[in-house]
């Protein structure tokens, strides 16, 4: 590859960037606020406060999502106790979401990089 090549091929990685992040950045907080729902809509319900303190927040300029229960006894639900079995629900969500992420991630691979 040529001296030549090689800056054509820099300029054309950076462009790439551009056009990526903010279709990624849409991709990742469709996905994030599925799974969010996805998590609501089978988390055990005894109060209802667990279930509504799911929530979603973004970071890294919108390319990571953090998608967490603020109630404190939340992993014992979704991890069981010795006295409790598990009930799981983020874990379950995020496999629900992530084939249709995946291949959001790929289809903007596909569009920049033809």
């Amino acid at each position: 590859m040529s001296g030549d090549e090689l800056r054509a091929l820099s300029a054309d990685l950076k462009a790439a960037g551009a056009q990526v992040i903010p279709k990624a950045s849409l991709v990742v907080r469709r996905s994030a606020i599925a799974v969010a729902n996805h998590a609501r809509a089978n988390a055990a319900v005894d109060t209802g406060f667990m279930q509504s303190s799911i929530d979603t927040a973004f970071d890294s300029g919108g390319l990571a999502a953090i998608i967490s229960p603020t109630a404190m006894y939340s992993v014992f639900v979704e991890y069981g106790t010795s006295k409790m079995a598990p009930q799981p629900f983020m874990g379950p969500a995020l496999d629900a979401v992530e084939p249709s992420f995946i291949s959001a991630i790929e289809a903007i691979g596909g569009e920049i990089f033809r």
